[in-house]
């Protein structure tokens, strides 16, 4: 059920992401974006709920290492989506390819960054000090704000957009079917699908 979850997903060339497209047509570009941009949500709430329930029962933030990991699915998915959307890009003409390989985010910061955050949770877990994680969350920052200048945080984003298909409208049935896999997405979705 969790594999189905994530290829369900209405992101990109995702399987939920085709039938996304098939069903909207070219607003499932914006959907996209919504969806990949929660994504970022996820983790952030994920973590702070978990932190909020630790100093409400007087546990203070010792086990922010344990939250971070049980959170950490959804910002490592972020960023494959968004490696999988930069490879998915259609290769323009060679001064556009040039131009967008000069940025700073490319595949191999990404999965360079993505990497190093996931391992250094992983290795801070059972840490309670405050200057890993001070240093974690400042490297996080560091990749979102690269996200934010070049990558897909940007508005102007296109890194997961669908490619164009015909623009023949679904029929009644094929509508139907298509709204009944979204649904099995919201039916088998998981806020914390893998904690540790």
């Amino acid at each position: 059920m969790f594999v189905t979850m994530i290829n369900l997903l209405p992101v990109g060339q995702l399987d939920g992401g085709h039938v996304a497209f098939a069903l909207f047509g070219p607003r499932q570009n914006r959907i996209t974006q919504w969806v990949h941009r929660s994504m970022l949500v996820f983790f952030f709430v994920s973590v702070a709920s978990f932190c909020a329930r630790d100093v409400r029962a007087g546990l203070g933030l010792g086990h922010l290492g344990r939250h971070v990991n049980s959170s950490l699915f959804w910002l490592v998915w972020y960023e494959v989506l968004a490696v999988l959307g930069s490879l998915s890009q259609p290769r323009g003409a060679p001064g556009e390819r040039e131009e967008r390989e000069a940025t700073p985010l490319d595949l191999r910061t990404r999965a360079f960054a993505t990497t190093g955050l996931a391992i250094l949770a992983g290795l801070l877990q059972d840490r309670s000090s405050p200057a890993p994680w001070i240093a974690w969350f400042l490297g996080l920052g560091f990749l979102l704000a690269m996200e934010a200048r070049w990558g897909a945080l940007r508005a102007s984003s296109t890194i997961l957009d669908h490619p164009p298909t015909g623009a023949t409208p679904l029929r009644r049935g094929r509508a139907a079917l298509a709204i009944f896999t979204l649904a099995l997405f919201v039916l088998l979705f998981m806020p914390t699908p893998i904690g540790l």
